[in-house]
């Protein structure tokens, strides 16, 4: 009996979601401009998908919500700071699967810098799947149709 190949999700799966620092965090490097969240969400596909620079980026949601003096680096080190903790009890389960024959593989929207940093830090479980997915390492986000199809056929 052949076992069907599984596709996961990084954050809020995987990995834990940010907690407050992260908005506080955000919000602090926009000087409180709370305009900021919309335009942070409306831009935040085309730098999951790499079409845009961190720094770019970041220019982009300060001109559109009207930041003046938004401290890209801090806005940066916010955004990532609180995005490396994983859900090892899930992971485990996860790679468990595997052991019993299994093909499991993740897909996740994920800006280059946070990519890198994830990468870095949980290298060892990372290597252990049958295909990692980044929308960074591809060029689209979810849920476009084409991030499914790369990471399906990642997976053979």
């Amino acid at each position: 009996m052949s076992h069907p190949t599984l596709l996961f999700d990084m954050y809020g799966v995987l990995m834990r979601l940010p907690g407050p620092s992260f908005r506080r965090g955000v919000l602090a490097a926009a000087g409180g401009n709370e305009d900021i969240w919309p335009v942070y969400a409306e831009l935040r596909p085309a730098l999951d998908a790499a079409q845009v620079t961190e720094v770019n980026y970041w220019r982009q949601v300060a001109l559109r919500a009207g930041v003046e003096d938004l401290d890209i680096q801090e806005a940066i080190a916010a955004d990532y700071g609180d995005c490396l903790e994983a859900d090892h009890e899930v992971v485990d389960n996860v790679l468990a699967l595997r052991d019993k024959g299994y093909k499991v593989g993740i897909l996740s929207n994920i800006p280059t810098g946070l990519a890198a940093r994830v990468r870095r830090r949980h290298s060892g479980w990372l290597d252990e799947f049958d295909a990692v997915t980044f929308s960074c390492d591809i060029g689209v986000a979810k849920p476009d149709t084409q991030a499914f199809a790369v990471a399906v056929d990642a997976l053979g």
